[in-house]
């Protein structure tokens, strides 16, 4: 029953977390479902009501989306850019 309750725990914490975020150019914090990316424009839905209407932000006014599996698109300005990844150096 122990074994239960924890994986009950566990399991919750995860859908709790399970959401994009969009964090504003004024440090402000929002999380949503992230739906469309297109025109200069982000459209999300609140997560406490995804059956809503569509919501927008200019994406001059965002610094960066993380999406529920981790990932993490920066914008600059009105152009998007991908986080730089080092690649490993073989060592001879």
């Amino acid at each position: 029953m122990k074994a239960l309750t924890t994986l009950l725990f566990f399991t919750l914490g995860y859908f709790v977390n399970a959401q994009d975020k969009i964090k504003l150019k004024t440090g402000e914090v929002v999380k949503c479902r992230v739906y469309k990316i297109a025109n200069g424009k982000v459209a999300y839905k609140k997560m406490h009501n995804l059956k809503g209407p569509d919501l927008f932000y200019a994406k001059g006014d965002i610094e960066y989306i993380k999406y529920e599996n981790g990932k993490v698109l920066f914008m600059s300005g009105n152009k998007m850019k991908k986080p730089a990844v080092k690649k490993a150096v073989k060592k001879k």
